[in-house]
């Protein structure tokens, strides 16, 4: 698990420009497709969880959103970045 922070996504879509950089880095074991990104873009007021395929069941992307949207962005939003 990787927690990349940049200002922003440059006005790209998050979901691309995520996942561009995710199988860019080679995130995850080989074979496996295990990895996960938590990418934070302060300037854009955005996280963004990645999630290799094969770690879908343990984190799927509903999930992922309830973290980024329900847990991190308020308190995000609150000033308690960490």
């Amino acid at each position: 698990m990787l927690v990349w922070i940049g200002d922003t996504t440059h006005g790209e879509a998050p979901d691309s420009y995520c996942m561009r950089l995710f199988n860019a880095w080679g995130v995850g074991r080989m074979g496996k497709d295990d990895g996960i990104v938590l990418f934070i873009f302060p300037d854009d007021d955005m996280r963004w969880i990645t999630v290799g395929y094969g770690l879908t069941y343990a984190l799927t992307d509903r999930e992922a959103t309830h973290i980024t949207r329900n847990v991190m962005a308020p308190l995000m939003r609150e000033g308690r970045p960490d």
